[in-house]
């Protein structure tokens, strides 16, 4: 019997590294599993386009066509991940078999201090290239030193920057995919028959847990695991529980 596929969707700032914590236990039960760098991400192409909610849902469709995937697959989405796999489950429902939301965005708070300065044309650009990727890159690396990620992880994640286009497309995302408002297609997610679940951890202050209790009521039929005191590093700071959560409900 051919093995169910898993799509892992990264969120914002980290490629798909931030699932190294996550992929062998899904292989280990039985997954085939996809992960990849959004355009502008990692070590895909960076074009000088609108990185907004249509460029991700198109990436993805355009992604499984290029493998061959007709089957619907085990969607999983993280941070800004999460936005965009709902993004793509409501779209297309029938290519979707499970959904997993962690931590996704989509009723974020407005932004604040400077990440609303982020936002701004020129002097955005100024503050990513000699601010914020230095901040970004710093707290990765304390997180290694407190021993909640994997030094390999914090690496992946600079060696990004060495490449033209990463700045511009976190730029452009944060001002073109809608963080602060996809009530829309949770709400259309909502119709949906697939199995969901959403986890989320209490202590989370990049896309505050706060955000579960606008999601809750327009998915009534979406699973709700709570890690208490997790941040927003859910996937490798508590790898081991966000693992076998995931693997029971895919397995159900």
């Amino acid at each position: 019997m051919e093995r169910e596929i898993v799509v892992m969707v990264h969120g914002l700032s980290t490629p798909r590294v931030v699932f190294m914590q996550n992929v062998g236990a899904l292989v280990e039960a039985g997954f085939r599993v996809l992960t990849y760098d959004h355009f502008g991400y990692g070590f895909s192409d960076r074009p000088n386009i609108k990185y907004g909610k249509q460029l991700y849902d198109d990436e993805l469709i355009e992604l499984l066509g290029a493998l061959g995937i007709k089957t619907a697959v085990n969607l999983i989405g993280y941070s800004m991940g999460g936005g965009i796999s709902t993004v793509f489950a409501a779209n297309h429902p029938e290519r979707v078999k499970r959904l997993v939301l962690m931590a996704p965005v989509g009723f974020m708070p407005k932004q604040r201090g400077v990440n609303k300065l982020l936002l701004i044309p020129v002097l955005g650009e100024w503050l990513m290239t000699m601010v914020v990727k230095k901040k970004m890159i710093d707290r990765f690396y304390s997180e290694v030193e407190k021993g909640v990620a994997p030094r390999i992880m914090a690496e992946s994640f600079e060696k990004q920057f060495e490449y033209a286009g990463v700045e511009r497309a976190f730029l452009s995302s944060l001002r073109n995919f809608p963080m602060e408002n996809l009530q829309a297609e949770y709400q259309r997610l909502g119709t949906t028959t697939f199995p969901k679940l959403l986890i989320w951890g209490t202590e989370d202050s990049d896309t505050p847990f706060a955000g579960s209790e606008k999601i809750l009521p327009l998915i009534p039929d979406i699973q709700f695991f709570k890690i208490d005191g997790g941040g927003h590093s859910i996937p490798y700071s508590h790898a081991d529980i966000v693992n076998r959560k995931i693997v029971d409900f895919l397995k159900k």
